[in-house]
């Protein structure tokens, strides 16, 4: 047992003698692996660098891969030439950095929960398909010098991207419809009186079918700009149609103004001829649809429970069908009914300007009258379209200002991990300079010239 000791312990001297021996070989081997290791990661780090921001899209319609208008939505539109190259203009870039450099160096990985991972594993094992539309995005552009995109302007570039995107999502998705301002560019000096109402009144009537839908939208937004609700415009738009226009409409009617009365008899005349084509073709639309109306037998005790038999689901569509007979019906005999009126105001303008007896002074300060309530209504209605465009403009942008949302701001990172490197390489340094130790040591020993060799105790 004595022997065994002493022959071990003369073993771990040995090596530990062959250690000390080599230690400058060691450290020699640990000190260059931990200066290339330094070397090639400060060179990966440099080259491997990259912005990086989380985007989040809330709009309705993402939650089934839609855009707002129902058409697919791709995310890989922040890639298209439409958003980058108003970033190269904006941020005035080398003329190395183009749109194609830019889009090879961006990556988009969308972001899924671990709960919604979780869920659509358990799908997959009961053989079930499940799809997920992410709302959440990481988008990275990687630093790429010989293209351009440098440490000093890749965060500036990504951060753009992302407003690019923005205002694209915006301009094609937000609906912003902008009321054109038509009434600026009449000319009422081309127009006859009665022209002029019709003129005034159809913009007034484009007015408040815009103002309806904005209405339909949002009934409870309120400007904190002008201080205006849609309804509250629409009401405006009320008083000047109810107030000045109608002012005007009795002016005309009144003192049956015209500049022309022969042309504008022709136009009534024409407009007579026109309204009795449409009043018989609403009328035929009407004799049909009654006739069809009558041919047709309408089940009526029949209980329906929608799903319970076939039978039950006909009886469902057949009376939809005859709900359909019966509205056509009534639109055509409302537009018919419609017509006929039209036609007899036009019979009664017609006569009344074959029988004008107004003294002409009293027309000519009535037309004077009509002129300067024209260029009244003319000043309101381009200060309401500018109220409205102002008001919409902000409703707008509270809507949408949440469609594209950074979560996080741009920051610049890479994969590599500089310490965690440099540690194991000097782990593998000094594993591999014991290594070339011992292999020198056993190599040495081991040659047939060398006259003193060592013998290689075993510890049997």
């Amino acid at each position: 047992m004595e022997e065994r000791n002493d022959i071990e312990e003369i073993s771990l001297r040995e090596l530990i003698e062959t250690l000390l021996k080599g230690k400058r070989l060691i450290a020699l081997i640990v000190a260059v692996t931990l200066v290339l290791s330094f070397g090639v990661s400060f060179y990966m780090k440099e080259n491997s660098q990259r912005a990086k921001i989380i985007i989040s899209l809330n709009f309705k319609g993402i939650e089934s891969g839609l855009n707002p208008d129902g058409t697919k939505f791709d995310i890989q539109k922040i890639k298209s030439p439409t958003v980058l190259m108003p970033v190269i203009e904006t941020l005035e870039l080398n003329e190395e950095v183009t749109t194609d450099s830019i889009r090879r160096n961006i990556n988009i990985t969308p972001i899924v929960p671990n709960h919604i991972v979780t869920y659509i594993q358990k799908q997959r094992e009961e053989g079930q398909d499940y799809t997920y539309f992410p709302n959440e995005f990481v988008v990275t552009l990687d630093v790429d010098k010989s293209k351009g995109i440098t440490t000093q302007n890749v965060t500036e570039i990504l951060d753009s991207i992302i407003d690019s995107y923005g205002d694209y999502f915006n301009d094609n998705y937000s609906e912003e419809a902008v009321l054109a301002n038509a009434i600026g560019t009449i000319d009422y000096s081309s127009y006859d009186y009665p022209e002029t109402s019709r003129v005034i009144n159809n913009q007034i009537s484009i007015m408040k079918s815009y103002l309806n839908t904005r209405i339909g939208e949002a009934p409870e937004f309120r400007s904190t700009r002008t201080g205006m609700t849609f309804a509250d415009i629409s009401k405006s738009l009320d008083i000047i149609d109810s107030v000045e226009l109608n002012r005007m409409d009795s002016l005309i009617g009144a003192f049956n103004l015209t500049k022309n009365m022969e042309k504008l008899i022709i136009n009534y005349e024409y407009r007579i001829k026109r309204d009795e084509l449409e009043k018989n073709k609403k009328q035929s639309e009407l004799s049909v649809a009654k006739g069809m109306m009558e041919s047709y037998k309408r089940e009526t005790n029949a209980l329906l429970i929608p799903g319970m038999s076939t039978e039950g689901l006909e009886i469902d569509n057949s009376e939809k069908y005859y709900d359909k007979l019966v509205e056509k019906a009534t639109n055509a005999g409302v537009d018919a009914s419609n017509k006929s009126h039209d036609i007899n105001y036009y019979l009664n303008e017609i006569e009344k300007l074959k029988n004008d007896d107004v003294d002409i002074e009293i027309k000519q300060r009535a037309e004077k009258d009509v002129l300067e309530l024209a260029d009244i209504i003319k000043v309101k209605l381009i200060e309401w379209i500018d109220i409205i465009n102002e008001t919409a403009s902000e409703y707008y942008e509270i809507k949408f200002s949440k469609a594209i949302m950074k979560i996080s701001p741009v920051e610049i990172y890479n994969d590599v991990n500089m310490k965690l490197n440099v540690a194991i390489a000097g782990v593998l340094g000094l594993m591999l300079g014991i290594f070339v130790v011992f292999f020198r040591e056993y190599w040495k020993n081991t040659n047939p010239n060398n006259t003193n060799p060592k013998t290689v105790k075993s510890t049997k």
